[in-house]
């Protein structure tokens, strides 16, 4: 099996680009597993399979070498003879193109359906399948093209409408994409299918208010939701949980408030029920405790400074027996310090992204430069008694 040909990827791109176009193709292909038609539905599902093969191929530098090598001998595909398709009826042009669709042939089932195009070109399901091809290689202009004419030729076709939705919905044109999604669920009779397509469009669009609010509905009548809208649900729960974070100077984003760590742990809590959906059914817990992590509080980093004075001060005056109850001040002096010291996450976050420091930081550079002023005062004085002890000898 060719994955670079099958899944239209280039073979000279870097395993990290290799990758991520992988990862783009799986959520494409998992979206599509849901289409109307049972035969999309299957080739979804294969080329799904297809993907996660290919993952294990070229995701890594060594395993990405021995296949490109193991494709070097491999025999190319021989494409369809034009000969064997004389005479053949547009029927028996588009069967046969189905069979090669599904043994992922597309180039030979590329020519099947042009032929097939040409003897009869008022077939719906030809330029359906035409499009299917070449969207699948990547020629997406002239997809499109297809799939339009096939809806122009069969208004009445769900499977087209769901295709045509989802080319637009990836090349972003919402407007166009709803318009056909508002036709196909004029005339559909199970409608689950295109319900999905339209929180999926929200969600592009950023409108994950709108998704909430249709599957929240949906739910809360007792009608039965499948897991792709259910993962849209909670991706636009992620996404509202998102929102309370701020961009700090490095790049990352922080929680820096209570209020806000509150409001993202209930976002998190919402998507608790459908847990299932995710390829890691503990995904959700593990983040809500991430997020009440936040409100526990913690040493300040680079703040042990402080402790200098108190430590000394204990030292210097545990050697003198009237002193003691100075050193229990010190002592406490101390605690007081650790006590100040410990500060809830979201405020070191808060203090990060303003670009300050928290008052006990600079305490503790304040301690920090008593101690070297004191320091280089005492060496000084013990440098000139030095110098006028060697003088009077």
């Amino acid at each position: 099996m060719n994955y670079y040909e099958v899944l239209g990827l280039r073979q000279d791109m870097p395993v990290g680009a290799l990758d991520e176009a992988l990862k783009k193709l799986q959520r494409k292909w998992q979206s599509r597993t849901n289409a109307p038609s049972l035969e999309r539905r299957q080739e979804a599902e294969n080329m799904l399979q297809l993907v996660l093969e290919a993952k294990e191929h070229l995701t890594s530098e060594d395993k990405k070498e021995k296949y490109d090598k193991k494709l070097k001998k491999m025999k190319p595909q021989k494409q369809v003879e034009a000969v064997v398709m004389e005479g053949q009826s547009a029927a028996a042009l588009i069967e046969g193109a189905k069979e090669r669709i599904a043994s992922h042939k597309i180039a030979e089932a590329l020519l099947m359906l042009k032929k097939a195009i040409h003897t009869d070109p008022d077939r719906a399901d030809a330029y359906a399948n035409y499009g299917y091809c070449l969207y699948q290689m990547q020629r997406v202009s002239e997809a499109v093209q297809a799939y339009e004419t096939a809806l122009a030729l069969d208004s009445s076709n769900l499977s087209t409408y769901y295709d045509l939705i989802f080319i637009y919905v990836e090349q972003e044109r919402f407007d166009i994409a709803e318009q056909y999604l508002d036709q196909a669920l004029a005339i559909a009779e199970d409608k689950t299918a295109f319900t999905r397509l339209k929180t999926f469009i929200y969600n592009r669009r950023g409108e994950y208010d709108k998704t909430i609010a249709l599957v929240e509905e949906k739910l809360a009548s007792g009608e039965t939701v499948n897991n792709e809208t259910l993962a849209d649900l909670c991706d636009a729960y992620e996404a509202e949980a998102l929102a309370y974070y701020e961009k700090g100077h490095d790049g990352y984003y922080y929680l820096t408030n209570e209020a806000h760590v509150e409001n993202a742990v209930a976002c998190w809590e919402k998507t608790l029920p459908h847990k299932h959906v995710y390829d890691n059914p503990t995904y959700p817990e593990q983040k809500i405790k991430e997020l009440q992590d936040l409100k526990k509080k913690k040493f300040v980093p680079g703040v042990g400074k402080i402790y200098i004075i108190p430590v000394l001060g204990v030292l210097a005056t545990m050697q003198q027996a009237e002193l003691n109850w100075l050193t229990g001040v010190f002592v406490l002096y101390a605690v007081l310090l650790t006590a100040l010291a410990f500060v809830p996450v979201y405020k070191m976050n808060k203090a990060a992204i303003e670009g300050r420091k928290l008052p006990i930081q600079h305490f503790a550079a304040v301690n920090w430069g008593l101690v070297k002023g004191v320091g280089i005062v005492f060496t000084f004085m013990f440098a000139i008694a030095n110098a006028l002890n060697n003088n009077n000898r």
